[in-house]
């Protein structure tokens, strides 16, 4: 499976996605626990969040199964860490069915994966926190929770996104675009048909 670094990254097409694992063990990792499937998409900032019970590898394949689901567009490549629950045969083999490309990250390498890295920070520990959940009840609860966060982080957080980095003297100064929602740039990116145009303009409305 080849490596991919961040400056390889197509940023003006949507569909390929970043994932990773958020833990909900609190201050025990003993016995079994839910884990959020965080995944982003590295055109647009469009993210789903979806809680899984434990780590196995079918787990992490329905995880993903219902993630992609969620997404408003066709799937081009899903790039996950190097856990083992993720990085396997199912999701391998998955993919290739669908004709989803994989790629990973380097191993202790944070910034391979920074888009995803962020949202885990912000869409998930921000707001779920560091408790133990290890309950369906609660697991249902983040499904609900994360359905309602979706929509709201997509539709209408307007997010910055980088455009170039320069050098001034020995400093480097990042330059961003103007701010907008993942729903305004995957329209700009103009990867939904009319039906899916129609539902997203639906969700802003309710």
């Amino acid at each position: 499976m080849p490596v991919k670094l961040p400056n390889e990254w197509d940023r003006d097409e949507a569909g390929n996605l970043q994932a990773d694992f958020v833990v909900h063990c609190g201050r025990s990792g003993a016995g079994e626990y839910a884990r959020t499937l965080s995944a982003v998409d590295t055109a647009s900032g469009w993210w789903e969040g979806e809680p899984q019970m434990g780590r196995s590898q079918k787990a992490s394949e329905e995880g993903f199964d219902a993630v992609r689901q969620r997404f408003r567009f066709r799937v081009r490549e899903l790039h996950p860490d190097n856990d083992s629950a993720l990085l396997n045969d199912l999701p391998w083999n998955y993919c290739r069915k669908r004709r989803i490309a994989m790629s990973r990250s380097r191993s202790h390498e944070k910034t391979d994966n920074a888009w995803v890295e962020q949202k885990n920070r912000t869409h998930v520990r921000k707001v779920v926190g560091c408790r133990r959940c290890d309950t369906p009840a609660e697991q249902a609860l983040l499904r609900e929770l994360y359905g309602k966060l979706a929509e709201f982080q997509n539709f209408f957080q307007p997010v910055m996104k980088l455009k170039e980095k320069v050098r001034v003297g020995g400093k480097t100064h990042r330059v961003y675009d103007e701010p907008r929602t993942p729903h305004q740039r995957l329209r700009e990116l103009g990867v939904v048909n009319g039906k899916q145009r129609a539902e997203l303009e639906s969700a802003t409305r309710r």
